[in-house]
């Protein structure tokens, strides 16, 4: 066989073989390089393929997909540069533990380390950050097709094992690309022997429930959110208040406490004696430090991950079982309540319900969490302001709660919503700040046919900073680190084809959010960055006047 030929039916195998091993869906950036692989994806159907022409979208995109439907995708991309622009999905998907296949297509063995054009080191550039790495030879130099592909297929699996994460795949290929006829062959190779996971044993310690504790749900994937309403009927049973962090999926629901963040700022909050964490990280950094002092056999942790999650240095007791497993056969005792956490909450609630009435950030937060859509929530001020200002819900919601905490970052937050809406079909709302849709403008092309909402909090610069601690001066905050940009919305909008409007009022957002919609638009929203930080700060004020008391 000719080298094209060969190259063909390797990049056929390849594909067939990410599919075979669980990649539910390709996510693509074209190159001439991958050309072998391109032909073969574009045999698939076209729902199992997103095709966009930036690097650095497409692995976000992949990366949504993967948050949405709990199993891998795949992400194709050329050589060179463009593998680069992989990584901060890469980091993403490592540091969150999502399960992600990065196939990247190469130059030769010898072209490298010559001057040859668009050749760069691909096989390091993401040790430490990958869960495994395969290094393929050129097709034709492969001795035996079975036992090669055995490793692909071995090394996507490497992604579904805890603690999930990426693996990378590097293939490179001779020229000619592809051969002139597009003929390919079928190969047959052996599929590996799958093993069970096996679930360990896990006991909670003794004298555990007879204290006053609390649990808190931190970040769950959208897989395991269905189990809220099992952990809210477990905490009325003990009589402990659950406190559902911003991206478990729980925050509003009917008994549980929705405004802890901001109940934890008064000096009163009741400390608790033992804490039950199921799930991921918080986003509140006060409600970290209220638990920190509960450790060891105090701090229960139920987590099916043996990464650590140790932040606040507590020792916990882990228990690494699978949330439906552990909320199944868990056997806890009925308790009466020792602490008024609802009650306080009610105030507080009713406090918002009476401060907020125009268009601020945290009433376009609060607005945004009466939806019943899938929710993404964009980092810095939009996710502490749904953490904080949710609205109680006044029923249980089926929705899902997405968001990118593993490394934190704003960018990539366009085209994570947009393989999440594909993966879900579902309408998404997703509430972000200015320099977030900045960051990633590329990626709206990727919303023309989905039905997904920005909410875009506009405040010209990044409003986080007036919060922090930087001992300068306010001229200097603004230009160094809030970096105005006197820009707005309307004209992206129109650049890629999609819906706008710019909102005056609560209640013209609450109005439009209801509105069906089966393409992208942006919903912006302007507000001013000081107007908000004072704000912020009267409603502190309030809620630590508030007359609450915690005894029952």
């Amino acid at each position: 066989m000719s080298t094209g030929n060969v190259n063909r039916a390797w990049g056929h195998a390849l594909v067939q073989t990410l599919r075979d091993a669980g990649a539910g869906c390709f996510f693509l950036s074209p190159g001439a390089r991958s050309s072998a692989l391109v032909a073969a994806l574009a045999e698939l159907p076209s729902d199992e393929v997103v095709v966009h022409y930036d690097e650095r979208g497409t692995a976000f995109a992949a990366l949504g997909w993967a948050k949405a439907k709990g199993q891998p995708a795949a992400v194709i991309t050329t050589s060179g540069s463009a593998v680069v622009n992989l990584h901060p999905a890469i980091i993403e998907a490592s540091y969150g533990e999502v399960p992600l296949i990065i196939v990247a297509a190469d130059r030769p063995p010898d072209l490298h380390g010559v001057g040859a054009n668009q050749t760069i080191d691909q096989e390091n550039l993401f040790a430490g950050t990958v869960r495994q790495t395969l290094l393929l030879p050129c097709p034709e130099d492969v001795e035996t097709w079975s036992s090669t592909l055995l490793l692909v297929h071995e090394t996507v699996a490497a992604a579904t094992q805890l603690p999930q994460g990426p693996v990378f795949i590097n293939a490179p290929f001779r020229e000619p690309l592809l051969p002139e006829d597009g003929t390919t062959r079928a190969l047959d190779f052996e599929k590996p022997h799958v093993t069970q996971k096996k679930i360990p044993s896990w006991k909670v310690p003794d004298n555990f429930f007879k204290k006053q504790g609390t649990i808190i749900v931190g970040s769950l994937p959208a897989v395991e959110q269905i189990h809220l309403e099992k952990i809210c009927e477990i905490g009325n049973q003990m009589g402990w208040p659950v406190i559902p962090d911003a991206l478990s999926g729980g925050k509003g629901l009917p008994g549980t406490v929705c405004h802890a963040d901001l109940l934890l700022q008064r000096d009163d909050a009741p400390a608790p004696e033992c804490i039950l964490h199921i799930g991921g990280s918080l986003v509140s950094k006060r409600l970290g430090i209220w638990q920190s002092k509960c450790r060891g056999a105090d701090y229960i942790q139920v987590r099916d991950s043996p990464a650590a999650l140790d932040p606040w240095a507590q020792s916990p007791t882990h228990l690494p079982v699978p949330l439906e497993v552990f909320l199944k056969e868990l056997r806890v005792p009925h308790q009466l309540p020792h602490t008024n956490w609802l009650a306080a909450d009610a105030a507080t609630e009713a406090l918002l319900d009476q401060e907020l009435h125009s268009l601020s950030e945290p009433a376009i937060a609060r607005t945004v969490s009466s939806m019943t859509e899938d929710l993404f929530l964009g980092n810095s001020m939009p996710v502490r302001d749904f953490d904080a200002y949710a609205t109680v819900l006044g029923a249980s919601s089926r929705r899902r709660v997405f968001g990118n905490r593993g490394a934190s970052g704003i960018d990539g937050n366009v085209a994570t919503m947009a393989g999440i809406a594909h993966a879900t079909k579902r309408p998404l709302v997703g509430l972000i700040g200015d320099l977030t849709l900045l960051h990633d403008l590329n990626s709206l092309a990727l919303l023309r046919a989905l039905p997904v909402t920005l909410v875009v909090v506009n405040n010209d610069g990044g409003g986080i900073f007036q919060f922090l601690p930087l001992y300068t001066t306010p001229e200097k905050r603004k230009h160094f680190w809030e970096t105005p940009h006197g820009m707005q919305f309307q004209s992206a909008a129109n650049q890629f084809n999609l819906g706008y409007q710019r909102i005056e009022s609560l209640n013209e957002l609450a109005a439009t959010l209801i509105l069906p919609t089966s393409h992208g638009r942006i919903l912006e929203c302007r507000t001013d960055r000081d107007s908000n930080f004072h704000l912020h700060r009267s409603l502190t004020k309030k809620i630590k006047a508030l007359p609450l008391s915690w005894k029952i």
